[in-house]
């Protein structure tokens, strides 16, 4: 015999999908299981270094998702098909005196342009999707 397991009175029909007493569900209804992550699809991330005189200049280490993808010397353009979702991006010198840092979801194809910072000796980073250029 079923009992609801709401008001707890005992089904007489062992077929009823309610409870005769009070309505509510007796079985819980069978629900697909949700897939571990939605379809994605491929975007495309745009590095470019911006073009500056330095005496010393090393090129930058482009670090994404844990591997070293590519060195981006003054002026250099990249371009990397990724999966679309989160991404952790580092951008560093060689030295790695003050890396970049870059967490973000990335729905859409994005630039993301890199220079030196005269005054801090930090990488300064802007981003933002391809289909909106930057507002200056």
């Amino acid at each position: 015999m079923n009992f609801c397991p709401s008001c707890g009175t005992q089904q007489q029909d062992q077929q009823a999908r309610y409870c005769a007493s009070c309505g509510n569900c007796l079985r819980a209804e069978q629900q697909p299981e949700p897939t571990a992550e939605p379809p994605s699809h491929t975007i495309k991330l745009h590095f470019q270094r911006e073009k500056q005189t330095f005496l010393i200049d090393t090129g930058f280490d482009v670090i994404l998702d844990g591997m070293a993808v590519a060195s981006l010397q003054k002026g250099a353009n990249v371009v990397f098909d990724v999966p679309a979702g989160w991404h952790s991006i580092t951008v560093r010198q060689p030295l790695g005196f003050f890396p970049k840092n870059i967490h973000a979801p990335f729905t859409q194809d994005t630039m993301i342009s890199v220079r030196l910072n005269r005054v801090t000796g930090g990488i300064d980073a802007n981003v933002w999707p391809l289909t909106a250029p930057p507002s200056n």
